[in-house]
Protein backbone atom coordinates (compact mmCIF):
# COMPACT_ATOMS: atom_id res chain seq x y z
CA UNK A 1 0.00 0.00 0.00
CA UNK A 2 1.35 3.17 -1.03
CA UNK A 3 -0.13 6.05 0.79
CA UNK A 4 0.82 9.62 0.23
CA UNK A 5 0.42 12.41 2.91
CA UNK A 6 -2.07 15.06 1.71
CA UNK A 7 0.15 18.01 2.61
CA UNK A 8 4.34 18.02 2.28
CA UNK A 9 5.43 20.53 4.29
CA UNK A 10 5.54 20.51 8.38
CA UNK A 11 3.04 22.86 9.85
CA UNK A 12 3.50 23.87 13.48
CA UNK A 13 0.22 25.28 15.25
CA UNK A 14 0.48 27.45 18.67
CA UNK A 15 -1.88 28.44 21.45
CA UNK A 16 -0.15 29.71 24.91
CA UNK A 17 -0.87 26.45 26.39
CA UNK A 18 1.35 24.96 23.66
CA UNK A 19 1.63 23.35 20.08
CA UNK A 20 0.26 21.17 17.75
CA UNK A 21 1.90 20.05 14.64
CA UNK A 22 1.44 17.94 11.61
CA UNK A 23 4.52 16.00 10.44
CA UNK A 24 4.64 13.55 7.30
CA UNK A 25 0.68 12.89 7.67
CA UNK A 26 -0.19 12.74 11.08
CA UNK A 27 -1.87 16.03 13.36
CA UNK A 28 -0.69 15.98 17.08
CA UNK A 29 -2.87 18.11 18.14
CA UNK A 30 -1.97 18.50 22.27
CA UNK A 31 -3.80 21.15 23.57
CA UNK A 32 -6.00 22.00 20.97
CA UNK A 33 -9.23 20.02 20.69
CA UNK A 34 -9.12 18.03 17.32
CA UNK A 35 -11.89 20.15 15.54
CA UNK A 36 -10.31 22.83 16.40
CA UNK A 37 -6.81 21.54 15.29
CA UNK A 38 -8.20 20.41 12.24
CA UNK A 39 -10.05 23.66 10.80
CA UNK A 40 -6.41 25.11 11.51
CA UNK A 41 -4.93 22.78 9.60
CA UNK A 42 -6.78 23.10 6.83
CA UNK A 43 -6.69 26.82 6.62
CA UNK A 44 -2.60 26.78 6.79
CA UNK A 45 -2.07 24.56 4.69
CA UNK A 46 -4.92 25.80 2.11
CA UNK A 47 -6.51 21.73 1.79
CA UNK A 48 -10.16 21.96 0.65
CA UNK A 49 -10.93 18.20 0.88
CA UNK A 50 -14.61 17.24 -0.85
CA UNK A 51 -15.38 15.22 2.25
CA UNK A 52 -13.86 14.46 5.87
CA UNK A 53 -14.21 10.94 7.35
CA UNK A 54 -13.26 11.10 11.25
CA UNK A 55 -13.52 7.88 13.28
CA UNK A 56 -12.71 8.17 16.85
CA UNK A 57 -12.94 6.28 20.26
CA UNK A 58 -14.15 9.10 22.30
CA UNK A 59 -17.63 10.64 21.46
CA UNK A 60 -16.64 14.19 22.51
CA UNK A 61 -13.46 14.24 19.67
CA UNK A 62 -16.40 13.23 16.87
CA UNK A 63 -19.02 15.82 18.30
CA UNK A 64 -16.45 18.47 18.18
CA UNK A 65 -14.74 18.08 15.02
CA UNK A 66 -18.38 18.09 13.76
CA UNK A 67 -18.89 21.50 15.56
CA UNK A 68 -15.73 23.00 14.13
CA UNK A 69 -16.81 22.14 10.52
CA UNK A 70 -20.36 22.82 10.72
CA UNK A 71 -19.74 26.44 9.03
CA UNK A 72 -17.98 24.80 5.94
CA UNK A 73 -18.99 23.43 3.11
CA UNK A 74 -17.09 20.24 3.63
CA UNK A 75 -19.37 16.94 4.16
CA UNK A 76 -18.65 15.62 6.95
CA UNK A 77 -19.08 11.48 8.23
CA UNK A 78 -18.04 10.90 12.65
CA UNK A 79 -18.28 8.04 13.72
CA UNK A 80 -17.09 6.91 17.21
CA UNK A 81 -15.82 3.02 17.89
CA UNK A 82 -14.90 1.29 20.28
Amino acid sequence: LNVKAPYSKKITLKKKEGTATYNKGLLLVGPFSKGEALVQFLKKSNLKPKKIIFIDNKLYHVERVEKALAGSSIPYFGRRHG
